[in-house]
């Protein structure tokens, strides 16, 4: 595939979490399999802890990115401050940190369930 990518939008009532990806027509069942496999993996086995650690660098750095500018610093205030979630982010990173293999795993198997996934397939050019 071309290109994946997944995250959450920061809803107070529902919790959703997203993966997208690009692919050719011909390809989308098997990207769509490749996801489901990934989700089972992660809710019958834990991560290795090199996939744990690259996991939280990617998310620590995702964050100090987003702190670089004005506007996306304002936009997390206030869009923390509004909905009660706003977290400095040296607690948010050190919290992330705590974060195990085993806390994955139970909220992949709690959440993150294949056959509960809404799927949604866009028709591209080919």
């Amino acid at each position: 595939f071309r290109s994946i990518d997944s995250g959450y939008p920061e809803y107070t009532d529902i919790g959703v979490f997203e993966i997208s990806a690009s692919a050719p027509p011909a390809a989308v069942n098997e990207v769509i399999a490749r996801i489901e496999a990934q989700l089972r993996r992660m809710a019958n086995e834990p991560l290795t802890n090199e996939e744990l650690q690259d996991a939280k660098a990617s998310i620590a750095g995702a964050l100090e990115l987003h702190q670089e500018s004005v506007i996306d610093l304002a936009q997390e205030l206030s869009d923390g401050l509004a909905l009660d979630y706003y977290m400095p982010i040296d607690q948010y990173i050190a919290r992330i940190q705590a974060v195990t293999a085993a806390d994955v795993q139970r909220v992949a198997t709690a959440y993150l369930n294949p056959s509960k996934a809404l799927i949604v397939v866009l028709p591209g050019q080919p």
